[in-house]
């Protein structure tokens, strides 16, 4: 971030200064670990630190100012530029929300149930080939997350690529209001957080207001595949092109070729290959190459750029440990993500024919009152999807083993842990050297953890 004036940023949030001996910062941090000096430091308060605590630090760093709480004071005898707000995070997003307006990028978000990141980081790998383009490092897809990227844009940036979260209802279109799109791309909607919306229908409605801070000259894209989502958006009057697997969406693939560990198809009659295995990751891929044309990509660009894509980690990550093969699927999990990961487990063990297929299977939060039942389609689906191994892990994991039992089949094995501390401690005694393995779960099972057991017992 350039130079930009204090009293200008305590205007856009509504504060007023504190006499000090700075009046430009030159960017925003919420961190003091990595605080440059001249930066603007963002006193946040979480469930588990008060970022208030850190400002004198902040301010020993050489920070040049600091978004605190209205009734915050420093310490006797430390001096800094406060700007008091009543609440740091609303005055982060209303900051990022006028330096947006200020922004000449054109700014895609990117929102869904599953696959957000990965269209994000494949969008990304695709266009900054063309574009100077600016794009978060992390999921940054939530009210903290979403405006540290936008203030992240720089005067030469070209294209910003954001994602946007939700696990309740109003985050998106706040999060859209913030980030003003050119074009805003809605990957698919299905039952992940549905404890706290309800209902599928609830959860497509969450995505598409994603409208809300669509430019008026902006561009909504969605999935045509996803149940729900096209009849929505038509009944509610949105103007929108569609991408999906059939020639029904505006944008589509033909000649769709699986393979264990990528997929072949073609776009405006030009071939590509996805480096990436499964059905959702050729959802992502037309995702990003719906945005990608209507930057100006052609078909034969993208292929050319898609090609040496490798993925991104804990995301039906394969790592290879002597004849071993690991699939690390551990940054989260819902229903839709873990029947395609199984897909592609499958589809690999096809390829390998003899060998053990092993899953560990962590749990699915917040899906309230269908926990019971979703979990329990899965162990189902684990079972008839030729699992020889179910290792279920956490709160569901007997529901998952016991609906696993129900099928019968006789090449299953089950086993069922506490949680992964207790998994790992017994993976040297379950698992062999040739084994492929899918580590799949949500955020808070931690599986990475139990990835890197095996790591440290198997590596070569």
């Amino acid at each position: 971030m350039k130079q930009f004036p204090i009293h200008q940023l305590a205007h856009f949030v509504g504060a007023e200064v504190q006499v000090g001996n700075a009046d430009f910062f030159t960017g925003i941090n919420i961190d003091t670990r990595t605080i440059q000096a001249g930066q603007c430091f963002v006193a946040i308060k979480g469930a588990n630190f008060d970022g208030h605590d850190y400002v004198p630090l902040a301010f020993e760093k050489g920070a040049a100012c600091a978004i605190v709480n209205s009734d915050y004071d420093l310490p006797e005898g430390k001096t800094g530029v406060l700007i008091k707000v009543p609440d740091p995070i609303l005055a982060l997003g209303v900051f990022a929300r006028a330096w947006r307006r200020l922004a000449w990028a054109k700014i895609v978000a990117i929102t869904g149930s599953a696959g957000k990141t990965t269209t994000r980081h494949m969008t990304y790998h695709v266009l900054s080939k063309f574009h100077n383009c600016h794009s978060a490092i992390k999921s940054f897809n939530n009210n903290i997350g979403v405006p540290l990227t936008i203030l992240g844009i720089e005067d030469s940036h070209d294209v910003a690529i954001i994602e946007l979260g939700s696990n309740h209802p109003g985050e998106i279109e706040y999060l859209s209001k913030i980030a003003q799109p050119d074009l805003a791309v809605i990957v698919n909607a299905f039952d992940a957080h549905i404890e706290n919306f309800g209902s599928v229908q609830a959860i497509i409605k969450e995505k598409t207001s994603i409208v809300a801070g669509l430019k008026k000259s902006g561009l909504l894209i969605i999935n045509n595949d996803s149940p729900g989502l096209p009849d929505f958006c038509l009944s509610e009057g949105y103007k929108f092109i569609s991408f999906g697997k059939t020639s029904h969406a505006d944008i589509h693939a033909t000649d769709i070729a699986l393979a264990a560990f990528g997929s072949e198809f073609k776009v405006d009659g030009v071939r590509v290959h996805l480096p990436v295995p499964g059905k959702g990751n050729i959802d992502n891929a037309l995702a990003a190459w719906a945005i990608c044309k209507n930057l100006g990509v052609s078909a034969k660009d993208f292929a050319a750029a898609i090609v040496d894509f490798c993925g991104v980690d804990m995301r039906l990550e394969p790592i290879k440990l002597g004849e071993m093969l690991v699939i690390s699927d551990c940054y989260n999990a819902n229903p839709a993500s873990m029947r395609n990961a199984l897909e592609i487990l499958q589809n690999i063990a096809a390829a390998n024919p003899g060998k053990r297929v092993v899953f560990v299977c962590g749990p699915m939060m917040e899906l309230g009152e269908h926990s019971a039942s979703l979990h329990a389609q899965i162990g189902q689906k684990a079972a008839l999807s030729g699992v020889n191994m179910l290792l279920s892990v956490g709160p569901f994991a007997d529901i998952v083993e016991k609906a696993a039992q129900n099928e019968q089949v006789k090449s299953l094995q089950t086993q069922c842990f506490e949680n992964t501390e207790v998994l790992c401690n017994k993976l040297s005694n379950l698992l062999r050297k040739d084994d492929i393995i899918l580590v799949k779960g949500s955020r808070s099972a931690r599986l990475e953890r139990a990835v890197e057991k095996i790591r440290e017992l198997f590596a070569v």
